[in-house]
């Protein structure tokens, strides 16, 4: 048995794990979550939010990549979009499972509410999921004309997708002044940060560092420039910050090795990068999953009466349960399932 098989077997186990404490979770409620009449988005949608941010991320990427008629990304195109399939799947899963039953789905093609966050996430994730599949598939002709149409509709459906995130739901969750300009394009930036570094750690033979360094520099002003706009600050906003920074630092320190070494005829780094770069990848996964939950959990924190009424409202901080926990690591499995399942499937034909 190959190292390739030996993964994709315990992919499958994990997967098979996962399947079934999402199966539990379904079949008994919410009774062992610490959802609640306050906290009525916990985990299970920062994942969700998390899961398809980096899916637009990879999808924006390369439809602008196609877009610009870049050539030599045919590799980058092909495990890009099963990599953004398998993260849109588990963005729907967990989105189900917070509706409590993913049958209720259904009632948003009838409902036709196109005021709810939840309509827009039903059509825009289900239409870029599709898009991944038909482009891995090989069903749409390599024309240029097919390939512009695709890449144009995928951009246009996925920036809809990021758009869910900040427009329509944190106009719900936070009110005024809090969701001004720079909330949405921090949105964005981390999107394509995370998926830029998703990229980068699938083993892709391409240089990415550059643009990773790119977005996380803008990534760090719009962050900044978010906190000054809220007239503000908090731990979890300096713990963001900080985090980006020294992403900056290590993506730095990664150019300025990899000039050495090219000056000094040494070996270059890999491809793929670095063990530097790849550390700032990681990093960068880990920054959209804090932007996420900054953005899901935290707004939920304040006090929902007004002063000096809400002395009497309290609302100790969320955490998610073990059992949600272990269904949002068993969701992650299952994405990890898919995309390598796929990915080994395509290497065999």
């Amino acid at each position: 048995m190959n190292l390739e098989t030996t993964i994709l077997f315990i992919l499958c186990f994990f997967a098979l794990a996962g399947g079934a404490a999402i199966l539990q979770q379904l079949i008994h409620g919410f009774k062992k979550t610490n959802l609640c009449d306050h906290y009525v988005w916990g985990i299970y949608v920062q994942g969700c939010f998390f899961l398809s941010s980096l899916a637009a991320g990879v999808l924006i990427i390369l439809s602008v990549m196609i877009l610009l008629n870049i050539k030599g990304i045919s590799r980058l195109a092909e495990t890009g979009s099963i990599i953004a399939f398998s993260l849109f799947i588990g963005s729907q899963i967990l989105l189900g499972i917070d509706l409590g039953k993913p049958s209720r789905a259904i009632l948003m093609l009838k409902s036709k509410n196109f005021h709810s966050p939840l309509t827009w996430d039903f059509y825009t994730l289900g239409s870029s999921t599709v898009l991944c599949l038909i482009y891995y598939l090989g069903i749409l002709p390599q024309t240029r004309g097919a390939m512009l149409a695709w890449s144009l509709l995928s951009l246009l459906i996925a920036y809809l997708c990021l758009s869910v995130h900040t427009m329509f739901f944190l106009s719900r969750a936070k009110g005024g002044y809090q969701t001004n300009a720079f909330s949405g394009l921090e949105t964005l930036l981390s999107s394509l940060l995370g998926g830029t570094a998703l990229l980068m750690l699938s083993g892709i033979q391409m240089r990415l560092s550059g643009l990773l360094l790119i977005l996380a520099v803008l990534l760090l002003g719009t962050t900044a420039s978010h906190n000054i706009a809220l007239l503000r600050q908090n731990h979890n906003s300096k713990s963001v910050l900080i985090l980006n920074l020294a992403i900056v630092l290590l993506l730095l320190v990664e150019q300025s090795t990899e000039k050495f070494l090219q000056a000094g005829s040494i070996v270059t780094p890999t491809a793929g990068g670095s063990i530097v770069a790849l550390t700032a990848a990681a990093a960068s996964l880990v920054l959209v999953f804090i932007e996420k939950f900054n953005a899901v959990i935290l707004p939920q924190r304040e006090s929902i009466l007004p002063e000096p009424y809400n002395q009497f409202q309290d609302k100790s901080p969320y955490r998610p349960s073990l059992k949600e926990i272990n269904v949002l690591i068993g969701c992650f499995a299952i994405c990890a399932f898919i995309g390598y399942g796929l990915l080994y499937v395509k290497a065999g034909w």
